[in-house]
């Protein structure tokens, strides 16, 4: 069972292995992104006012997906930048 919640500063690195994880299995590549090319990503959407993150958390409180929503770019509303989840 997981637990989700609204995540926080101390879940962006999970969320950039999840990220990772999940892009480098739908890309079919066996090397998976490094945190350090991984959480940038995940950063500069959190980076925006307004944004969100939401994790969802296996009995480990690992993160095994997220979802982040985010301003639109020039205020058009909200977007879902990523909704992702690879853990196995």
């Amino acid at each position: 069972m997981a637990t989700v919640l609204r995540g926080d500063d101390s879940h962006v690195g999970g969320a950039a292995r999840v990220w990772a994880e999940a892009t480098a299995a739908r890309d079919g590549d066996p090397d998976v992104a490094p945190l350090e090319d991984s959480r940038p990503i995940i950063a500069r959407v959190l980076d925006r006012p307004g944004a969100v993150l939401a994790v969802a958390l296996d009995q480990g409180n690992q993160v095994v997906a997220f979802a982040m929503a985010a301003p639109a770019p020039a205020g058009a509303g909200y977007g879902v930048p990523f909704l992702t989840g690879h853990r196995r």
